[in-house]
C-alpha cells in the first residue's frame, strides 16, 4: 500500500489490505515540513529503523486485534506526507529483521543515492531497498539494478521499496537508486528480512557492518550527530 500527499501535523496511514497475524509490515515514509530536520512519534510496538530528517522506517510483527492503520505525529506544524508499506509472510516471528544499513544525507548535491551493504546473518533472505525524499514534488524514485518493484509513492513526498531474493550470506554491496529531485534531505536503507527455519550461515571471515552513516554541509566549524540517526543496532 502507498499513499502521497495528505496534509498535517497528524495523519493515519493504512496498513496493507490482507495483514494478517504472523505478517511482518515494513512501513517507510517521508514528509515535508517547516524544518529539514524533523522527526515522527512512532507508534508503539513498532520498532524504529530510522528516523531523522523527514524520513524514517520501521516495522512490526502484526497479530491478532492490531488495528489496521497507524497515526503518526510530526514534531512539525504542518506538512505534507507520504508513505510505502508492505506485509511480507514467511519471516521468522522472533527476529523478522535480520539486518539493516541506511544512509540519511541532510541534502544531496547530486540525485543518485546508496543504501549502504548489509552482512546477512542467514543464507535466504529477502532483500529490501527502501528510498525517501522530504520534497513535496511528485517524481520516482528509480529500481535498482536486479530489485523488482514493489511499491512507490510519487505524489511528493517519493518512496520506493524494492526486493531481492538473497541465496547467499554474501556481503550486498552499495544498492544505488536515483531521486526525482536534488537538494533535499533523503534516505536509503537495505532491510534483510529473515525467512522462518533458515539456519545461521557459517561466514569465511568476520565482517564489518556499519550502522548507517549521517551527512552534514551546514558549514558549521562543529558538529554533534546524535547517534539515533545512524540507525545503531543491538549488540
Amino acid at each position: 500500500t502507498s499513499t502521497g500527499n495528505p496534509f498535517g501535523a497528524s495523519v493515519s496511514f493504512n496498513l496493507p489490505t490482507g495483514t494478517v497475524a504472523d505478517d511482518v509490515t515494513v512501513f517507510i515514509g517521508a514528509f515535508a515540513g517547516a524544518t529539514v530536520a524533523g522527526s515522527v512519534t512512532i507508534p508503539a510496538g513498532w520498532t524504529t529503523i530510522f528516523n531523522a530528517n523527514g524520513t524514517f522506517a520501521f516495522y512490526r510483527k502484526f497479530v491478532v486485534a492490531d488495528p489496521s492503520s497507524i497515526t503518526l505525529t510530526s514534531s512539525d506544524t504542518a506538512n505534507s506526507w507520504s508513505y510505502a508499506a508492505v506485509s511480507k509472510i514467511g519471516c521468522d516471528t522472533t527476529t523478522p529483521v535480520d539486518v539493516f544499513n541506511n544512509n540519511i544525507l541532510l541534502a544531496n548535491a547530486q540525485a543518485t543515492l546508496n543504501a549502504p551493504s548489509v552482512a546477512p546473518t542467514f543464507t535466504n533472505d529477502l532483500l529490501l531497498a527502501c528510498y525517501s525524499a522530504i520534497v513535496g514534488l511528485s517524481g520516482t524514485w528509480t529500481t535498482p539494478a536486479g530489485f523488482a518493484s514493489v511499491i512507490a509513492a510519487t505524489g511528493g513526498p517519493t518512496c520506493l521499496i524494492a526486493q531481492k531474493q538473497l541465496s547467499s550470506a554474501a556481503q550486498t554491496g552499495s544498492v544505488a537508486s536515483t531521486a526525482p529531485h536534488t537538494n533535499q534531505p533523503i534516505s536509503g536503507v537495505q532491510i534483510a528480512l529473515h525467512a522462518a527455519g533458515d539456519t545461521t550461515s557459517t561466514q569465511a571471515a568476520p565482517i564489518m557492518t556499519l550502522g548507517g552513516t549521517l551527512r552534514n554541509s551546514g558549514g558549521a566549524s562543529s558538529f554533534t550527530p546524535a547517534i539515533s540517526k545512524i540507525g545503531p543496532q543491538v549488540n
